[in-house]
Parts: C-alpha cells; sequence; structure tokens
C-alpha cells in the first residue's frame, strides 16, 4: 500500500503527462538532457488510458509546459562502469484536476543519483541510489482551505525528501535477487497528512522507510519470475499506532509473486 506522500518526479506523474526532449551524449561520458512535459489530454488522452480523470482531486493536472532536466557523467573501464548525475524538474499543478484555469500551485524538484555496474557473462552486480528533494509552494492551496476537491495544507510551504538505494547482483543471467533501502521523510503539516483508518498519520508526518527484498528467476531472457516482499519500518510517520487506530507499519507489508515477459 502506497504512503501519504511521495515527490512529483518519482512516480508522482506516471500515465498521466507526455513529454518531449533533446539529448546529447559526449564521448560516452557526458549526457544531457533538457525537455518538457505536459498533461496528456486531448489528443494525448490515450496516454492516460485507465486513470480517473473525472474525479475531482483524483490524477494530477498540469498547466502548460513544465521544463524538465538530466545532466550525467559516464566512465567505463573492462567490466565496470560508474555513472553520476543530477535530475529535476519544476511543476505547475491545478489542485483539482477537473478545474484546469485555476490558480496553480508549484514544485520544485531537485535530485542526485549514482550508479556502479560490474558486468560480465557470469557475474552481473549493479549497485544504485538516489536522492529527491521537492519544494512544495502551496500558493494557490494556502490559505485558501482548497481549491475545489484539491488539497488542504496547513503551511504556505513544505518540502519532502526521498533516498533510494538498491543492490542486485545476477549469476550467469539466470538466478538473481537483490535488496532495496526507501526513505520519504518530510514537514508535518496536518492538512495533508490527516489521521484516517489505514491510510492517514496520526501526527500530521509523511515519514516512511522500508526494504524490498526480491528473489529473481530467468528461465529465458525475456522471461523472469520473481519473488518479493515489501517491510515497512515506519510508515505515515511512525512505527507503531501510526494512523490513531491501532495499525502498524508492519501491517503493510506486502509479498507479490511476478511473472515478466518481454516480447
Amino acid at each position: 500500500m502506497p504512503s501519504l506522500a511521495g515527490t512529483l518526479i518519482d512516480g508522482g506523474l506516471a500515465q498521466q503527462v507526455v513529454g518531449a526532449s533533446a539529448y546529447a551524449f559526449w564521448q560516452r561520458h557526458v549526457y544531457a538532457e533538457l525537455g518538457a512535459y505536459r498533461t496528456a489530454d486531448q489528443a494525448f488522452s490515450v496516454f492516460r488510458a485507465g486513470q480517473d480523470t473525472a474525479t475531482p482531486g483524483g490524477v494530477a493536472r498540469l498547466s502548460g509546459a513544465n521544463p524538465y532536466w538530466r545532466l550525467a557523467y559516464n566512465q567505463e573501464w573492462g567490466s565496470h562502469s560508474l555513472m553520476f548525475g543530477t535530475f529535476g524538474l519544476l511543476a505547475n499543478r491545478y489542485p483539482d484536476n477537473t478545474m484546469p484555469g485555476t490558480p496553480t500551485d508549484r514544485f520544485k524538484d531537485y535530485a542526485l543519483d549514482a550508479q556502479y555496474q560490474y558486468l560480465t557473462m557470469t557475474h552481473a552486480f549493479t549497485a544504485q541510489m538516489a536522492w529527491i528533494h521537492e519544494q512544495q509552494n502551496w500558493r494557490a492551496s494556502f490559505p485558501s482551505g482548497g481549491i475545489g476537491a484539491g488539497p488542504t495544507p496547513a503551511n504556505p510551504n513544505d518540502h519532502l525528501d526521498t533516498f533510494k538505494a538498491k543492490a542486485s547482483y545476477y549469476y550467469q543471467r539466470k538466478y538473481g535477487g537483490s535488496v532495496a533501502y526507501f526513505s520519504t521523510t518530510g514537514n508535518a503539516d496536518p492538512g495533508l497528512y490527516a489521521p484516517a483508518p489505514v491510510t492517514g498519520s496520526a501526527n500530521g508526518r509523511p515519514d516512511t522507510r522500508g526494504v524490498i527484498l526480491e528473489l529473481d528467476y530467468l528461465p529465458h531472457p525475456q522471461i523472469r519470475l520473481a519473488l518479493q516482499y515489501t517491510w515497512y519500518l515506519k510508515f505515515n510517520g511512525a512505527h507503531a499506532n501510526y494512523d490513531g487506530n491501532g495499525r502498524n507499519a508492519v501491517d503493510n507489508n506486502t509479498i507479490y509473486l511476478l511473472g515478466w515477459f518481454v516480447f
């Protein structure tokens, strides 16, 4: 089950926007990309197929074109490679997705990431990390008490920080697994993170962290079978009784059996 909070650039706009960008990759070392994203509506509405776009306060709706950037440096030597970089997004979002033309809230996402890989025919090891900082300016939603079914923040400005790290290993590109850690923290805002059974926060904080364990089996290069377990260490601000109704973070632990096929 997803927590209350997440940054826009880290899945907050998935299956809701379309974009175009230009990039350059200089001598297999420097990668630069600049683009813009907008809401996938009108001629692009097919990209939002399956999303509930009619419910007020549902999926995100952006105003105009919203700039995105990516800059990274890559170094390869033998079977090794190392990459580190930055990316970000500036977005203006309508508080209520069914009310375009109203004032917008402003989001600024800045991120750093890195990746190390060791790849041979026998062994494949990958380590990845990313840190995202999001500044939220509720210039439309505060102090108006919300527009339509939009958010009702208690603060004029909030922030979120997301950190992710993952290490994976595969033997003969057939057997493998991974360990991942995730954490989202932010300042308290009882207007955004209100108490509610199961999904709410008793202390008004978004803090969530946990570990994801996964075992993989690839009987064919185009087929992957996986067993995945998500273990929550904290959820919506607390380890125990996070919603004020006796629910603990571990009550949201999940296990998945996944099948993946590429054609």
